[in-house]
């Protein structure tokens, strides 16, 4: 199926021409609506007050079909174009002011006298255009009932209603058609900067994203689209740049064992060697292969987590014990470093949350305070709960961290001094899987460290995904 493009400057013209037209139809309609009920109703009173004078002068005598020349020179006296007519078997005709037979039409009213009702208003057009007539009935005490009709001219109604029907119908077209031209020169007007941001936008590519979309000046809707793009932009940016970095990072942590096995290698192959010689060179290969298993192995995991494929299996379980649990597993680490590793005040906390992936972010905490603490140092373990948060706590009492280097810290391949982290064997990933376990479980990870007074890495996990707190 294809799908027609129309422009957003096509949609907003039609739609605007479509209320436009539509406003303009129901004023037209009620403007000719208001002008037939004037031409039709404004002489409604007045007929109906020469009525109630006619039905006065021909109550003064018993007999209404009888009228005296006294009456005869009152109704002749009212102005106005008055018939009289018998109601009964002879319905005949007992005055007709002068100047009627003009407005009359050919047959007369003879055959409409029937259909009268008494006190209403009737429409009809005369010899010189349309006739508004009031009809009532007088009973006098003796007589018959006569029948009052009170008429006038509507002047030329038909020719001016259809005067302005015609002008209603050349008239509104045409505005429509002024105001779908306006609409569609402002539409193209307000669009032409969304026309100019998008130009500028498919000019910034991956190679050139430290470019921004200019701002206007008016804080409106697309002054807020520009800053919003803009961040965007600045985010792709800040995300090229990690990826870059990354890249390089991985290159070139990959790079030292591959150059190590290589010369090993080399040096092994350059002459005969003993037995003891090869199998020194293959314990090297080894250690180096399982380095680099290691980083691909952390790599993977970080990968995986950028991209929310990481299954979690979520289950009970206990941060006190989990705790003690990893504090033996190191502990034997930290006294071939001569650390002493304790457990310090815990709280008993129940969390639902992904054991496996919880013990690697306390082993990954745990190794990286025992490695950056000197000899007879001492590193400390706790559990506690404040506001909504449970706190894994692992500080230790090395060099510290400068603060300006400790918004870095959970960089992947970011080391505080490289020479020193090389000989600790980290690869600068440790605290990078830390920061993204505890934020697959909805946490995070902070740290608190001033130079010559140690550091305290603290990982906070939510209190809402526990099943129970003692």
């Amino acid at each position: 199926m294809i799908r027609r493009r129309r422009s957003l400057r096509f949609v907003l013209t039609s739609w605007y021409s479509g209320v436009v037209g539509a406003v303009l139809f129901v004023w037209g309609a009620l403007l000719y609506g208001a002008v037939h009920y004037q031409y039709l109703h404004h002489h409604d009173e007045g007929l109906r007050a020469d009525a109630r004078a006619v039905s006065a002068i021909l109550l003064l005598r018993p007999d209404c079909s009888k009228l005296a020349p006294a009456q005869v020179e009152r109704l002749a006296l009212l102005n106005s174009r008055i018939l009289l007519r018998e109601l009964g078997r002879g319905e005949e005709e007992i005055f007709r002011s002068s100047g009627i037979a003009r407005i009359l039409p050919a047959e007369g009213l003879a055959p409409r006298i029937a259909d009268i009702e008494a006190d209403s208003f009737s429409t009809f057009e005369g010899r010189a255009g349309a006739v508004r007539m009031y009809s009532t009935t007088v009973a006098s005490p003796e007589g018959p009932r006569c029948v009052v009709l009170v008429m006038d001219s509507l002047g030329h109604v038909t020719e001016a209603l259809s005067t302005l029907r015609w002008s209603l119908l050349l008239t509104v077209p045409l505005a429509l058609l002024v105001a779908a031209t306006v609409g569609y020169w402002l539409a193209g007007r307000a669009l032409r900067p969304v026309d100019e941001i998008t130009s500028l936008a498919r000019k910034i590519e991956a190679t050139n994203l430290s470019q921004r979309l200019p701002v206007p000046s008016l804080d409106d809707e697309l002054g807020r689209l520009t800053n919003t793009l803009n961040q965007m932009i600045a985010r792709l940016e800040e995300s090229f740049s990690s990826m870059r970095r990354f890249t390089a990072d991985a290159s070139h942590e990959l790079r030292t064992p591959l150059t190590i096995m290589h010369t090993a290698i080399d040096v092994a192959l350059g002459r005969e060697r003993n037995a003891t010689e090869y199998r020194q060179t293959l314990a090297a290969l080894l250690e180096e292969v399982i380095r680099t298993s290691r980083i691909v192995d952390d790599l993977m995991f970080l990968a995986r987590a950028d991209s929310g494929n990481l299954p979690l299996q979520k289950e009970p379980v206990q941060l006190d014990v989990l705790v003690s649990e990893v504090a033996v597993s190191m502990g034997s680490v930290a006294s071939a470093r001569g650390v002493s590793l304790e457990v310090g005040a815990s709280a008993s906390i129940s969390l639902v949350a992904d054991e496996r992936w919880l013990r690697q972010m306390l082993y990954n905490l745990v190794d990286n305070a025992i490695k950056f603490t000197g000899p007879e140092g001492r590193v400390e373990l706790t559990i506690e709960l404040q506001n909504d948060a449970a706190i894994l706590s692992v500080s230790d009492c090395g060099a510290g961290i400068p603060e300006s280097q400790q918004a870095r810290l959970f960089e992947r391949f970011y080391r505080v001094d490289d020479a020193r982290s090389r000989d600790t064997g980290g690869a600068g990933l440790g605290l990078a899987i830390a920061l993204g376990i505890a934020r697959l479980h909805g946490g995070d990870i902070r740290v608190e460290s001033r130079q010559g007074q140690g550091s305290t890495f603290k990982a906070y996990l939510p209190r809402a995904s526990s099943t129970g707190v003692h």
